[in-house]
């Protein structure tokens, strides 16, 4: 597990966003090619995040390697819809 920086957008948002850290666990999948072989990817699942007013909301299946790159869309368990941003690694 590692702690991240994440920008979390309401859903229907392009500007406003929250500035939060989130729980990430890292994991490495295998897709298999028959005859020609595998390859490994790493996966990367948030599972919770920490709001600066103390709460936090948890996510399940919430997979966010595409936040790498770009954006990732995610439902937490409150049922609110958020794009989420991957900022750096947090320092605590």
């Amino acid at each position: 597990r590692a702690r991240y920086n994440l920008y979390l957008f309401p859903k229907d948002s392009e500007s406003k966003n929250y500035n939060v850290v989130g729980e990430i666990n890292a994991w490495t999948d295998t897709i298999s090619y028959g005859e020609e072989g595998s390859s490994g990817y790493k996966i990367y699942d948030l599972e919770k995040v920490e709001w600066p007013n103390g709460g936090s909301s948890t996510f399940d299946d919430c997979e966010i390697t595409e936040a790498i790159k770009g954006t990732a869309l995610c439902r937490d368990n409150e049922d609110r819809d958020w794009k989420i941003k991957l900022g750096e690694k947090a320092k605590n």
